[in-house]
C-alpha cells in the first residue's frame, strides 16, 4: 500500500496486487478513523480461472461405447469435436462440477481413428483437450467347418455361419444348391442340398462365403463319393440236367443291366 494516511477530503489510496497463480483469493484493504471508532473494509477478489478435467485421454474398442467425464471450473465453458462419429452432452455449461457424456459410434473402417474434444472459455483463452482413439474395426466369417463329405446318394448338409458382416454365398458346382445365398450379422446357417453322384469317380466343389467390401472371402470343400456299380446273381452258378429245364437267375443291382447268352441251347 502507498499513501497510508490520509486527511480529511478526497485522497487516492494505491496497492499493488502480486500475481496469482495458484487459485481464487480474496483480501479486504480496511481504512480506520481511529478517533471516532469507524473502520470500513475494501474487498479484493484476485480471480484465477480453473479447468480441471478428470480424462485427457479415452481409448475405445471398434464397437459403439459411451464415456463419460467430470469437467470441474470455476468459469463457463464450452465443448466441441469436429469428429462426426462422436456426439457431446451437454455442450456447455456454468461454473461448478458437470458430468460430460461423450457417444462414440462404432467403427466400420478397418483403420484406427482419433478425435480431439476440447472445452473451451474464450474470455480467459483457456483449453483443455482430451484424445479419443479408436480401434480399427476387424471384419469376421467365422464358419462352423472347413470340409463337408458327402454320401454318393443324395443328402442335405449345412453350415454354420457367425459373422460382423453381411455375407454372400456361391458354388461352383451345378449339383449343389444353397439355402440361403446371402445373410446379414450374425449366427445364420447355410443348407447345402447335394444331388446323388452318377459318376465312378469322385466329385468335389467349393462353397464360398463372402463379403466383397471388405474383401474376406472363406471357403468350403466339399467331397462327394463316387457311384460304385454293383450286380449279383443267385444262384450262381446255375446246374441243370441233361432234360430240358427251366431256372431261374435273381439279379440284384443298382444299374440298368441287359442279358444275353453265348450258347444255342439256352434262352433267356
Amino acid at each position: 500500500l502507498w499513501n497510508t494516511i490520509g486527511s480529511n477530503g478526497a485522497s487516492n489510496l494505491k496497492f499493488t496486487v502480486r500475481a496469482n497463480n495458484i487459485a481464487t483469493r480474496v483480501a479486504a484493504i480496511k481504512v480506520t478513523l481511529e478517533d471516532y471508532n469507524i473502520t470500513k473494509e475494501i474487498q479484493i477478489t484476485q480471480f484465477v480461472p480453473k479447468l480441471e478435467l478428470s480424462k485427457t485421454e479415452i481409448s475405445v474398442s471398434a464397437a459403439e461405447e459411451t464415456h463419460s467425464l467430470t469437467i470441474d471450473t470455476n468459469m463457463s465453458w464450452t465443448a466441441t469435436c469436429e469428429a462426426d462419429w462422436i456426439t457431446l452432452s451437454p455442450t456447455s455449461g456454468p461454473e461448478g462440477v458437470h458430468t460430460l457424456n461423450i457417444a462414440i459410434k462404432a467403427n466400420t473402417l478397418t483403420m484406427d481413428r482419433a478425435a480431439i474434444i476440447k472445452i473451451n472459455n474464450s474470455k480467459y483463452n483457456i483449453t483443455k483437450e482430451i484424445k479419443v482413439s479408436q480401434v480399427k474395426f476387424v471384419p469376421e466369417i467365422n464358419l462352423s467347418t472347413s470340409s463337408i463329405s458327402a454320401d454318393v446318394s443324395e443328402e442335405t448338409k449345412s453350415i454354420d455361419i457367425t459373422s460382423n458382416i453381411s455375407w454372400k454365398a456361391t458354388s461352383d458346382a451345378d449339383w449343389i444348391t444353397l439355402s440361403p445365398t446371402s445373410g446379414v450379422k450374425g449366427t445364420s446357417s447355410i443348407k447345402l442340398s447335394i444331388k446323388a453322384n452318377a459318376l465312378t469317380s469322385k466329385r468335389s466343389a467349393t462353397i464360398k462365403i463372402f463379403n466383397e467390401d471388405y474383401n474376406l472371402t472363406k471357403e468350403v470343400k466339399v467331397t462327394q463319393a463316387e457311384f460304385v456299380p454293383t450286380m449279383t446273381f443267385s444262384p450262381s452258378p446255375v446246374a441243370a440236367t441233361a432234360e430240358k429245364s427251366s431256372k431261374i437267375v435273381t439279379v440284384v443291382s443298382n444299374i440298368a443291366w441287359t442279358a444275353t447268352c453265348t450258347a444255342n441251347w439256352a434262352s433267356l
